[in-house]
């Protein structure tokens, strides 16, 4: 109270302030599945009571209860919740999500722990049906063509695949990481049909309308051990899509690719006539009958 005297001795070294005990929290994260287990969005918050304290070292790292600017945190999505259990998962589905290098991230007045964990989604990349492309089984691009034969169909050589393009931005394509893993091959059977339309529905054996040929594909891989199926649907932007694994023999998915049919060289024999002269230029029996 006031000018109460203070009596016993005062203590004026060896007094601590001890680092104050902090823990991280970090929201969901999300991203398509892209062959790594690298999580980049990496978005950590704490409670009221040390947003506080930490505003009063550094105004500019602390928003709300949300954290600015933290370096060297890394992250990666993975299964297990703790250091001995914890492994990287690149695979789609629900996961962990590990979150490392924080120790030092707040400065020396702060204790955190070096790694902590939260949760996380890899969503399937979506393979879409356009911009298939057949291939050989060297892995060189094969030309979908034919000589005009009167008929639409085309068979793939031997040992010949289709493949869907490389990724493209966004949620689409084949990473490269399984490029050449995830192929597809035609439904037991059946042959490619040459086609006008990109769509494949209306198929044509003229050399002047064949753009396409069109396929019933069923999805492979050759690392059925890893089975990067898994990963992936298969289908158009903004409709439906299936799981990859699902395109099957049983339910085959549509597909077009480039293709052409060249025209067949015709060739014509002629032979030697003769006729007694009758005063006609035309080819006649002789009695000036003519003869076609």
């Amino acid at each position: 109270a006031s000018g109460t005297a203070i009596t016993g001795p005062v203590q004026t070294t060896n007094n601590t302030i001890n680092k104050r005990q902090v823990k991280l929290n970090f929201a969901d994260v999300s991203k398509y599945y892209d062959g790594t287990a690298t999580n980049t969005a990496i978005h950590p918050s704490v409670s009221s009571a040390d947003a506080q304290v930490l505003r009063r070292d550094n105004s500019t790292l602390v928003s709300g209860t949300n954290l600015n600017g933290l370096m060297g945190i890394t992250s990666r999505y993975g299964d297990g919740n703790t250091t001995p259990t914890f492994s990287a998962n690149a695979n789609a589905g629900n996961r962990t999500v590990e979150y490392a290098g924080i120790s030092n991230a707040l400065g020396g007045n702060y204790s955190v722990a070096n790694k902590q964990y939260g949760t996380g989604t890899i969503t399937r990349r979506r393979i879409d049906p356009s911009g298939f492309k057949v291939y050989k089984a060297d892995g060189t691009v094969a030309n979908a063509t034919k000589v005009y034969d009167g008929n639409n169909r085309h068979t793939l050589a031997p040992g010949a695949y289709l493949t869907s393009s490389p990724p493209a931005p966004g949620n689409t394509g084949i990473v490269a990481k399984d490029y050449g893993k995830v192929t597809f091959a035609l439904k037991s059977g059946t042959q490619g049909k040459f086609s006008s339309d990109a769509a494949g529905m209306h198929t044509t054996s003229h050399v002047s309308e064949a753009q396409y040929v069109a396929y019933d594909i069923v999805a492979r891989t050759s690392d059925p051990t890893n089975n990067p199926l898994s990963n992936y649907t298969f289908g158009p932007s903004g409709g439906p899509t299936r799981n990859l694994e699902g395109v099957n023999n049983a339910n085959p998915a549509h597909v077009t690719a480039q293709g052409s049919i060249t025209p067949a060289k015709l060739q014509a024999t002629t032979k030697t006539i003769s006729k007694v002269y009758d005063g006609l230029a035309q080819h006649t029996d002789g009695n000036r009958n003519i003869k076609r």
